[in-house]
């Protein structure tokens, strides 16, 4: 940045707009900071259409970047709906799904505190 720049002339989203934090999130070609910073615009904006616009792209046919995927599996769990509660249920019963996208899917279950959620891990802590 600049050092005559203030902080808020170098943000993209100064002015929010969710669809263009979408499109950023999507885009392979942008930096993973930048597709950060969309995907916590969205958070931030707590707009349900555009928090339910994370759910088909958490999904493995999305064909998102693991780590991108591991995001929105952390931002599913600070939303805590029905709707994020079951796409993560779904990750974690997934046994195609890579590993560690599936451990951050269970962590990401702990902040949901929907009963499913819960019941699924008291399953899993009885699990050897």
């Amino acid at each position: 940045m600049n050092p005559s720049q203030s902080p808020q002339q170098n943000d993209p989203f100064q002015d929010y707009d969710p669809q263009a934090c979408y499109e950023t999130l999507v885009n392979s070609g942008e930096s993973i900071e930048t597709r950060m910073h969309a995907l916590l615009q969205i958070l931030q904006g707590n707009s349900v259409d555009a928090l339910m616009a994370l759910l088909p792209l958490f999904e493995k046919s999305s064909n998102l970047e693991l780590e991108v995927r591991q995001a929105i599996a952390i931002a599913l769990g600070e939303w805590g709906s029905e709707s994020s509660t079951e796409a993560l249920l779904a990750c974690v019963d997934d046994a195609t799904e890579e590993k560690s996208l599936r451990l951050v899917a269970f962590q990401s279950l702990a902040k949901t505190q929907h009963a499913k959620a819960l019941d699924r891990l008291m399953l899993a802590l009885q699990d050897e």
